[in-house]
């Protein structure tokens, strides 16, 4: 999607609250990392992909301030990368390093959130060691790379980094980044009113309070009940997919239709192949998402209809 100074978008990014301009700002930060500055060959790919996802959210930081960045880094650490770690690979795949051996190996194969996660995780965790203030100009030119090139500047913290583990290991880092977690105990805590809460008190919980989080704030809290939030008519295709996720999860035969519906309407990787590899995987959903994809391959992107027929093979066959 990215070209230098030059951005082409997705339309799945236009929501009617506005809150999906993060992307805008990965994008237009790859004309620097990735494009101005890129990696030499794929098993560097976090070089891109990492730099980027952490610029973009200083970008978000000093839009929306300090707890939405911390927000959503640790969003990407929960919800993301241990996932992906944990379940669509394992904790010793090959896939799950930042620099994996891509010997033999199709790109497409090891294309996950591996490279932008752990990446970007890996460069907060630096930031915060090496007691960095927020300009990412200071970050980068007097403070990250000087303590990398100069023996003698905050050489004891940097002693201190297992920078081998992180770069050439599997699975999830040696260090988790230290998050701010006040927005993301906003989600649980609505979410745990769902769980222990009475018919009567679901009832009397307000509408309002779950319209005033940020969009990502309300995908934390997505198994609340569609009938109450009108969840299948937002705007949002972040919101969308995880509600869909969920509903097929709680094998919701309802959204069937609809989740067939998303995957057909738009291709983006990030939405159609998660939605694809749940619908495949769940008996009463499986033959229709093979029709669905059948009759939708001319109009499919090459590269997603090929990732999702390697699911079929997969799950399916």
């Amino acid at each position: 999607m990215e070209n230098p100074c030059l951005t082409f978008v997705t339309p799945t990014i236009i929501a009617n609250d506005r809150s999906n301009i993060s992307l805008i700002a990965h994008e237009i930060t790859h004309s620097w990392t990735g494009n101005l500055v890129t990696n030499a060959n794929w098993e560097h790919f976090w070089l891109n992909e990492g730099f980027t996802q952490f610029v973009e959210r200083k970008i978000m930081g000093r839009v929306y301030g300090e707890n939405i960045r911390q927000f959503q880094s640790l969003n990407g650490w929960e919800d993301n990368m241990l996932p992906t770690i944990n379940t669509v690979f394992n904790p010793t795949h090959n896939f799950t390093k930042l620099i994996p051996n891509m010997a033999g190996c199709d790109p497409d194969d090891a294309f996950s959130v591996i490279p932008y996660e752990k990446g970007s995780a890996f460069l907060l965790y630096l930031e915060q060691k090496l007691e960095t203030p927020p300009n990412l100009k200071n970050f980068f030119a007097s403070t990250l790379l000087v303590s990398l090139t100069n023996p003698y500047s905050q050489r004891d913290v940097l002693d201190t980094i297992d920078f081998d583990t992180w770069l050439n290991n599997p699975g999830v880092p040696p260090n988790k980044p230290k998050y701010d977690e006040s927005l993301v105990n906003e989600c649980r805590h609505l979410a745990a009113k769902w769980l222990t809460a009475s018919d009567q008190e679901v009832l009397q919980l307000q509408k309002q309070q779950f319209l005033d989080m940020t969009a990502g704030q309300k995908v934390k809290v997505l198994d609340c009940i569609e009938a109450l939030y009108s969840l299948n008519s937002v705007g949002n295709y972040e919101i969308l997919k995880s509600w869909i996720l969920i509903a097929i999860k709680a094998k919701w035969t309802p959204i069937i239709e609809f989740a067939l519906e998303f995957v057909t309407k738009q291709g983006r990787m990030k939405f159609v192949k998660p939605v694809y590899r749940k619908l495949l995987s769940w008996e009463e959903s499986k033959q229709k998402a093979l029709e669905t994809f059948e009759k939708n391959i001319p109009y499919m992107h090459p590269i997603t209809a090929a990732v999702v027929g390697t699911i079929i093979k997969s799950t399916v066959i």
